[in-house]
């Protein structure tokens, strides 16, 4: 009887260790499970960016109406107009030195370097844009291209001329 006892209680310690080990292993996967699943999400990176963030269209449009456009003033050979003046010039139906439209000048210049630097599209994050030229708070002048979506972000700036309020207006939409 006393063997039986010793063989039950050994029994019961060898049944016990052998849940102890499967209960440690079974941890240690879990653990394993989940610093690889911390791992892969915080190493994984979109190809793209998936939203515009407001200070990028901000940046956009003061960066774009401070670029230099090709249109030369009638009175100084060297000077060539932002694309701010050239809206401006555009504005009073004034012509570049090239005798070029400065409408037509200022509505290719924004188009080009907006297409270049929002590249939009159906694969692309960015959907469309519209550049909204106000002048005393009606509209004068709307640029567009690509998709109207619900989604968008953007920016606007005022400047004043001749007593004139010019407000341009920047949405990209996403």
């Amino acid at each position: 009887m006393m063997k039986d006892r010793k063989a039950q209680t050994s029994k019961g310690r060898n049944s016990r260790k052998a849940q102890e080990e499967i209960v440690g292993f079974s941890m240690i996967i879990v653990i394993v499970a989940v610093i690889l699943i911390t791992f892969i999400s915080l190493s994984w990176k979109p190809d793209q960016k998936q939203a515009v963030e407001s200070y990028e269209a901000e940046s956009f449009l003061q960066s774009l109406l401070q670029k230099t456009s090709d249109c030369r003033s009638q009175d100084s050979l060297k000077e060539l107009y932002s694309l701010k003046n050239l809206m401006f010039r555009c504005y009073a139906n004034e012509t570049c030195l090239n005798g070029e439209n400065s409408c037509d000048m200022f509505t290719k210049n924004v188009r080009e370097i907006s297409n270049r630097s929002w590249n939009p599209g159906p694969e692309s994050p960015v959907k469309g844009y519209v550049l909204n030229v106000t002048v005393n708070g009606e509209e004068w002048k709307v640029i567009t291209q690509g998709n109207i979506t619900k989604n968008s972000k953007g920016s606007m700036q005022e400047f004043s001329k001749d007593g004139k309020t010019f407000g341009v207006g920047l949405k990209v939409y996403y």
